[in-house]
């Protein structure tokens, strides 16, 4: 348990409201980063000036729909995940116990697959997420997930939220066309997410239990009509702040779900300031991928 994760564990224990106990964490991570916020928020106003990515992602919504023609790159970044995939599967890769999909994703891919790269430091994505921030975000992760049919519902299979005090970003692409059967990546908006927290106290659930809330919880709040149901085409998905909009995915009965993701954060809410996933890419040469990349061991040569 992180020092973070023990202060929110007793001050939620001990009765004191989420929004303080978050508020006090904010304020002194804030102060601690306070020169590194400076620049993240000044390269951001410099990029984002002309931006046509500017209000892609509704605050009060919390997530973005992404058709198959929204994002360059788009295709060969898909290939590139699909030929990882098959790799792994010839590897013999497994899931983590804890985990129904197969992380395929390993650090020499992406100096292999270089679209991958190309495709999550776009400028149209990392503008988007820095709009949606309000200063250039760290990326965490290029996410490559197979995952097989399932025979029971556990972990990111339930609604949840993903660490609710650093404002993850994640863009979800579906590799293949994908029905109900495929088990779709769900999401609850997150004006209608916020209700079902309030309701049901659910930072006390996710930091003092196993953040995981089954349906007929969340339909004694909302309906399941609120839902946003991510199947679909191949090369659809969803931008979407997993911090705010409680979701689900992988509860696939049929086939294999196959998805693409690209996930950032607040670079001062990071569990560690390293992102090893790149340490084998070139260093970049402009300001704002080098922000977004803070803390890689840059391959030399």
């Amino acid at each position: 348990m992180t020092m973070e994760t023990r202060l929110y564990y007793y001050a939620l224990g001990a009765g004191i409201p989420y929004n303080a106990v978050n508020s006090i964490a904010n304020a002194v991570d804030e102060i601690r980063n306070a020169s590194d916020i400076g620049k993240r928020r000044r390269v951001a106003e410099q990029v984002l000036k002309d931006s046509p990515w500017q209000g892609t992602i509704p605050k009060e919504r919390g997530y973005a729909l992404i058709g198959k023609d929204t994002l360059p790159g788009t295709k060969a970044a898909m290939e590139a995940a699909r030929a990882v995939i098959e790799e792994r599967r010839k590897q013999g890769a497994k899931a983590k116990k804890s985990n129904p999909f197969i992380q395929c994703e390993r650090p020499e891919d992406l100096l292999n697959h270089p679209a991958l790269v190309e495709f999550a430091l776009s400028d149209a994505l990392l503008h988007m997420a820095t709009d949606y921030y309000g200063m250039v975000p760290q990326i965490k992760e290029i996410g490559i997930w197979l995952t097989p049919p399932q025979t029971r519902q556990f972990g990111s299979q339930l609604y949840h939220l993903d660490k609710p005090e650093g404002k993850l970003l994640k863009l979800f692409i579906n590799l293949d066309d994908h029905d109900a059967s495929s088990g779709p990546l769900t999401i609850l908006p997150a004006d209608v997410s916020s209700k079902v927290r309030r309701a049901t106290n659910y930072e006390a659930i996710y930091y003092r239990d196993d953040g995981r809330i089954a349906d007929d919880k969340v339909f004694e709040i909302c309906s399941p009509t609120d839902q946003v149901v991510l199947g679909g085409a191949a090369g659809t998905g969803v931008i979407a702040d997993t911090s705010n909009c409680l979701h689900f995915g992988s509860r696939t009965s049929l086939g294999e779900r196959k998805m693409l993701t690209v996930s950032f954060l607040l670079p001062h809410k990071a569990r560690d300031r390293r992102s090893p996933l790149f340490d084998l890419i070139a260093e970049p040469k402009d300001e704002l991928r080098k922000l977004v990349l803070a803390g890689a061991q840059f391959r030399k040569g």
